[in-house]
């Protein structure tokens, strides 16, 4: 074999060429996965990259497998007698996801999410996540986030709501998670809860993110635009509503506005 293929970057930049989620790249990956050992991590780690499903993980667990009329899906539930030892294959693969995207078409069971919750042997079951989208159309799966946002979480994308547990996230994110670069909330017109607490939500959310990069939120307050315009590194701000004037005062003239742009 050339030397050329020892290099561990090498092999990830040309891994990466192959789209996963397109079935001709899972192959190519799956069977690279298993033509050498050089190739056993790089192809693995491009291979579990980005996960919209968490059928993935559940199939690395002992099952009971039953019978489908559609030959394109398998029909299986957990076994029940699921031990610690179990979950060594699922975090070898767990622990290479950086990208989640969870749809609300695409959103889990209350039972799996009670599942990993209750019996993950770790703080977080995808730890080197960098990239989080948590939209599930049931309030009840919201609050399952918190066994995703593990320390490397960088960009969050989330569907807002009038329930309080979505609600009670906001100012949680901007203590647990300073260094958060990316943050999108999506407002749905029938939110369902009162504007001015909203708002209130966001600030202190967003107070103390100071590393904050790019940045949409439906609306915001006059106390929240001033925080943003002192941020060292926002470069990007999108809203669907200036619900107010901004203030352009000469204490706010004074100082450079956005001083990343």
């Amino acid at each position: 074999m050339h030397r050329c293929w020892s290099i561990p970057e090498v092999l990830k930049m040309i891994f990466e060429h192959l789209p996963p989620e397109t079935g001709l790249g899972q192959k190519a990956l799956s069977r690279l996965a298993r033509t050498c050992h050089q190739f056993t991590e790089p192809s693995l780690d491009s291979l579990w990259r980005e996960q919209v499903s968490f059928t993935p993980l559940l199939r690395c667990f002992p099952a009971i497998w039953e019978e489908s009329d559609d030959d394109d899906q398998d029909d299986f539930t957990l076994d029940i007698n699921v031990v610690p030892e179990d979950w060594d294959r699922v975090l070898f693969y767990s622990n290479r996801i950086k990208r989640l995207l969870v749809r609300p078409h695409d959103a889990p069971t209350q039972e799996n999410l009670q599942f990993f919750a209750m019996s993950v042997p770790a703080d977080f079951l995808m730890p080197n996540l960098q990239h989080l989208l948590w939209s599930p159309d049931d309030d009840e799966s919201f609050p399952f986030i918190r066994l995703f946002l593990g320390p490397n979480v960088t960009s969050l994308d989330i569907m807002m709501s009038g329930n309080i547990s979505r609600i009670a996230l906001l100012p949680f994110i901007g203590r647990k998670y300073p260094h958060l670069a990316h943050l999108r909330v999506l407002t749905p017109d029938d939110y369902g809860v009162d504007p001015d607490r909203l708002s209130q939500a966001f600030y202190n959310a967003i107070h103390s993110l100071s590393h904050l990069e790019t940045l949409c939120l439906q609306y915001i307050d006059d106390q929240t635009f001033s925080h943003l315009t002192s941020l060292p590194a926002l470069r990007s701000l999108t809203l669907a509503d200036l619900d107010f004037t901004p203030d352009n005062s000469s204490h706010q003239s004074e100082r450079r506005l956005f001083p990343a742009l």
